[in-house]
C-alpha cells in the first residue's frame, strides 16, 4: 500500500526509492535521478541485459524469447514526482496492485513514461550467500569509484 500524506506534498516534490539490500549505490546514480526526475516525472535505474532473457508461463517450456537489445534490467534508486506516483497508484485494480514488483510498475501498467538511467554492474542486491562473496570481493577489490 502506497501511503503519502497529501496536505504536505507539492506538485514539485519527488521521492527517491532505494533497495537497502543495495549498498554500492553512486553519487552518480543519485545525481542522474534527482537530475532526470524532476524533467520527466519518473525515473528507473537499468542496466541493459547481456544474457538473453527466456520466459516461461508455465515454468516448464518457453513461452517466449523477448529481443535482448530491449530488455534491462532493473536495479533502485527509483526515483518519482510524488503526486505522479501516488495518483496512477490510487486509479489501479486491486488486480494490478497484487501484482506490482516495484515502483516503477506502477507507471508502466498506468501507461506512463518512465526515463531510463544508466546503472552500475556493481549496484548489486545482496539477497543470497553468493551475492554476499560478490560484494565481499568488490569491497577487497575497490571497485565501485566515483
Amino acid at each position: 500500500m502506497l501511503s503519502i500524506p497529501k496536505k504536505e506534498i507539492t506538485d514539485e516534490d519527488v521521492i527517491v526509492t532505494h533497495d537497502a539490500a543495495r549498498p554500492f549505490l553512486t553519487h552518480r546514480i543519485i545525481e542522474e535521478n534527482i537530475g532526470k526526475v524532476l524533467k520527466y516525472g519518473a525515473v528507473d535505474t537499468v542496466l541493459a541485459a547481456t544474457d538473453t532473457i527466456v520466459a516461461s508461463r508455465d515454468h516448464e517450456f518457453i513461452s517466449s524469447i523477448p529481443v535482448r537489445n530491449e530488455m534491462y534490467q532493473g536495479q533502485t534508486p527509483q526515483s518519482f514526482n510524488i503526486n505522479l506516483l501516488k495518483h496512477n497508484y490510487d486509479k489501479l485494480s486491486e488486480t494490478n496492485k497484487k501484482i506490482l514488483t516495484d515502483a516503477c510498475k506502477i507507471l508502466a501498467v498506468s501507461g506512463e513514461k518512465v526515463k531510463l538511467v544508466s546503472g552500475e554492474l556493481f549496484n548489486i542486491k545482496i539477497t543470497t550467500p553468493y551475492d554476499l562473496k560478490v560484494a565481499n570481493s568488490i569491497i577487497k577489490g575497490g571497485i565501485t569509484s566515483d
